[in-house]
């Protein structure tokens, strides 16, 4: 389901990987709005994540804008540290593209009451 996304965001996530949107299903991110994000480009599909910025006043409020996060990536993965391929930035949409990295998020809501308990 991509109903979240503007279709201008869309169109940006398709040129940025050079093929097709299939799927983009919010997920939780801490604290700003992220996607899951299936793409196919040339037969090949795309296990992609999208991290929208913070909106209104508290926006420059992260320690690091996406413009610098990519910077880092960027000079972090020719050195063999594993982390995501950048494949756009946009500070105008504020947006980040990258390959979903697997694993669990530590800002997530409980399952159940139990856990929310412990």
């Amino acid at each position: 389901m991509t109903a979240e996304l503007e279709p201008v965001v869309l169109s940006w996530m398709e040129d940025a990987v050079g093929g097709r949107v299939l799927a983009a299903t919010l997920v939780t991110s801490g604290g700003r709005l992220g996607y899951a994000v299936e793409a196919e480009r040339d037969g090949e599909k795309l296990e992609l994540f999208l991290q929208r910025g913070r909106a209104g006043p508290a926006s420059g409020a992260s320690f690091m804008d996406f413009e610098r996060q990519a910077e880092v990536y960027r000079a972090l993965r020719p050195l063999g540290i594993p982390i995501p391929r950048v494949w756009g930035v946009d500070v105008g949409l504020n947006v980040f593209l990258v390959d979903r990295a697997r694993g669990i998020t530590w800002f997530h809501a409980p399952k159940d009451h139990d856990e929310a308990v412990s």
